[in-house]
């Protein structure tokens, strides 16, 4: 294991060390070695959902003063405040619980299924055996066809017909669509069939509380754009990751579901934003406003596919 890189004072609260392990005043230790991701989260996982003194400290100064934490936790401050990745989970975990007592889970997906015709069944019968000679098919799919379906078509049409013949098993559904019993059939038929039954408010539900975990992953790419937006800079990888966990955490304490609230909190937001990279980096304003225009342009599409992936993985899932 190799030793900590040792200064002659604390980094923390600026008292002389003298080769001390760690520091006699704040109890920091002697360490001024550059931070790791590693680091950061072996930290963060023994004690991660265990609220102290420095959370709102830390939360306090993060809302004041716009950079100054991430500044000053990578150049050595690191007892001051919490930590990057235990803050990022105790803020959302604060918000998803503020969140439940509303019951405010916003409606994130919409999706419309369209009826197709009533499929016309033999209701003089008193029995309840079904035959695939008594079901009429409301799609016609054939393999012979020189232009074979798609798969969201062939989902799309298996869904129609679950729709209308739910108590058929799978094997007869399939044969009755002409669609050979194979492991790639049966997975579209169960897709269809989720679509059929689909129930937008709970799978909003439902996405809604994975977002923590698509905000989570989202922010090594939100890193890695700051990376390249600063590459000649002398920032290592994981110091663009904690000035990315650091502003999402207080980006989460923001409960405002309304409309209206909900643009002005992004205004500000994008303000408060600009300002910490102008802090944090240290750069002009015309080349930080450069580099916060070219961040958000690489942002929303980037999120935007990044979502539609998640959902998408969601719903195969759901």
């Amino acid at each position: 294991m190799s030793q900590p890189n040792k200064s002659d004072y604390c980094l923390n609260c600026e008292t002389a060390l003298g080769g001390a392990n760690f520091c006699p005043n704040c109890g920091q230790k002697n360490d001024a070695s550059k931070l790791t991701l590693g680091h950061v989260l072996t930290e963060s996982v023994s004690n991660l959902f265990a609220f102290d003194g420095r959370f709102f400290s830390t939360l306090k100064n993060l809302f004041l003063r716009p950079g100054k934490v991430p500044k000053e936790y990578v150049s050595g401050k690191r007892t001051k405040y919490m930590n990057p990745v235990r803050i990022y989970f105790l803020s959302s975990v604060l918000l998803l619980g503020v969140i439940q007592v509303k019951d405010g889970a916003s409606e994130m997906v919409d999706i419309h299924t369209t009826e197709k015709e009533d499929v016309k069944t033999d209701t003089t019968s008193n029995t309840n055996t079904i035959t695939t000679q008594d079901i009429a098919v409301p799609v016609d799919v054939s393999f012979n066809n020189e232009e074979e379906p798609g798969i969201l078509q062939k989902i799309t049409s298996m869904g129609d017909f679950y729709r209308e013949n739910k108590t058929l098993s799978m094997e007869a559904a399939l044969d009755s669509l002409g669609y050979e019993y194979s492991l790639t059939n049966r997975f579209m038929y169960r897709q269809g069939a989720k679509v059929a039954e689909f129930d937008t408010e709970e799978f909003n539900q439902y996405l809604f509380s994975k977002m923590f975990w698509v905000l989570f992953l989202f922010l090594p790419i939100l890193a890695s754009i700051l990376k390249l937006l600063y590459i000649r800079r002398s920032f290592y990888y994981p110091e663009h990751l904690f000035f990315a966990f650091y502003n999402q955490s207080l980006f989460f304490i923001n409960d405002t579901p309304e409309v209206v609230m909900l643009v002005l909190t992004f205004l500000s937001f994008g303000v408060y934003l600009f300002i910490a990279m102008r802090r944090f980096y240290v750069q002009s304003t015309r080349k930080t406003l450069l580099k916060f225009v070219l961040l958000n342009l690489a942002i929303i599409p980037t999120f935007g596919l990044f979502f539609a992936l998640s959902a998408f993985i969601a719903l195969l899932f759901y």
